[in-house]
């Protein structure tokens, strides 16, 4: 008992230091304004609480991708199952990049202001997809293709708006279109993953019995 209490306090701790240390980095050594970090945005500027709302959805899905996909894995490598568990961790984390990305803007803004073009920018996120894609090419072709086109489609229809400065109000269509194909399209895989591990599970159990 008290080893596991422990084990809890560890682990608060260790998240609290890891806030302290980023909060850290970025108002010292980034010189950043805690107001301007912490404070929000919208409320800064006295602007109307719906600026922004499409991108704040936007980032809400990003971020159940990100989670569904984090949780399956972790779940499934705990289940025994190392090499789904680590072909949806993986996934998760570049999800979760993609979701940092659109919520602080990366690409229009820091990316940018470093010496970058959006163009430069965009090809070095396509070929960590092309890599990610060809390392689990076979669990992909083995998934909802129709679905996973739909969204990939979507998502590189509104690329392509962003880099010939295009209407804001199609690019944001397009890149929400296929954020929520991904959404259903990666919620349906964690649940096909997890629905087969436990069926598998239950024969396995059934046999010994």
């Amino acid at each position: 008992m008290r080893g596991a209490i422990a084990a809890r306090l560890a682990v608060c701790a260790g998240v609290a230091g890891l806030i302290a240390a980023a909060m850290a980095v970025v108002f010292e050594l980034g010189g950043f304004s805690s107001e301007a970090v912490l404070t929000d945005v919208a409320a800064t500027a006295e602007l109307p609480w719906w600026y922004g709302a499409g991108t704040a959805v936007g980032v809400f899905i990003w971020a159940a991708m990100s989670a569904c996909c984090l949780l399956t894995g972790w779940i499934l490598h705990g289940l025994g199952e190392p090499a789904e568990g680590r072909y949806l961790l993986v996934t998760g984390v570049l999800l979760a990049g993609l979701c940092f990305d659109d919520a602080l803007q990366l690409h229009e803004a820091a990316f940018l202001k470093a010496g970058l073009s959006q163009l430069q920018i965009y090809a070095v996120y396509g070929l960590i997809a092309l890599a990610w894609a060809w390392r689990y090419r076979a669990r992909l072709l083995a998934s909802d293709r129709l679905l996973l086109a739909a969204s990939v489609g979507a998502l590189s229809f509104s690329v392509l708006l962003d880099v010939g400065d295009s209407g804001v109000v199609e690019e944001e269509y397009f890149k929400l279109l296929g954020i929520a194909l991904g959404l259903v399209y990666w919620a349906g895989e964690c649940r096909r993953a997890l629905l087969g591990r436990l069926s598998d599970g239950g024969e396995a159990d059934l046999a010994r019995g």
